[in-house]
């Protein structure tokens, strides 16, 4: 009997621990999703550069102290860098094309003549509005390249211009 309580007091204790484990694992995997994801491919890239110290203190005599913490920094700008550069682009372009349509609005509420409707004013001021929140939206929280099903995602800035811009035209 004495050896089936410690037993069973030993897979009570292993249960335990691997509760707090999952515990502090599933905290940790939340902090790390409120992360943008240029913070996560520097992460990423640290942790490469870290291995890639490694690998070289492991294959020649070089002080794993200053090769660590070098490889780590660029691994870490590699990485944020990397994210910048692919996505990047395409974000410049949806802003640039956003700032387009924002002018060809105002322009055209500026030409709107006396006797417009109310309505077809307040339209194009709340078009305006929402494009120039845009750019701050997509600031904030940069798109990724796909949707969650894998599939190509639609420029949210183009997406929203065109949309505008076609509901503008009919409306003047």
């Amino acid at each position: 009997m004495r050896y089936e309580n410690k037993a069973f007091e030993a897979l009570a204790s292993v249960t335990r621990q691997v509760s707090r484990t999952l515990d502090d694992i599933t905290g940790q995997s939340a902090k790390v999703t409120r992360q943008n994801t240029s913070t996560l491919f520097g992460i990423v890239g640290g942790f490469l550069g870290l291995g890639a110290a490694y690998g070289l203190a492991l294959t020649f005599p070089v002080s794993l102290p200053a090769v660590g913490i070098l490889l780590t920094g660029l691994g870490i700008s590699a990485g944020v860098l990397g994210y910048r550069l692919s996505h990047g682009v395409e974000i410049e372009d949806g802003l640039e094309r956003n700032r387009i349509v924002c002018d060809e609005i105002l322009d055209r509420i500026k030409r709107l003549p006396p006797g417009t409707p109310k309505d077809v004013r307040d339209q194009l001021w709340l078009t305006y509005k929402t494009l120039n929140a845009v750019p701050q939206i997509i600031a904030a929280l940069p798109a990724p390249a796909t949707t969650i099903r894998g599939e190509p995602r639609a420029d949210i800035t183009s997406t929203t211009s065109t949309t505008s811009t076609s509901s503008t035209h009919t409306e003047t």
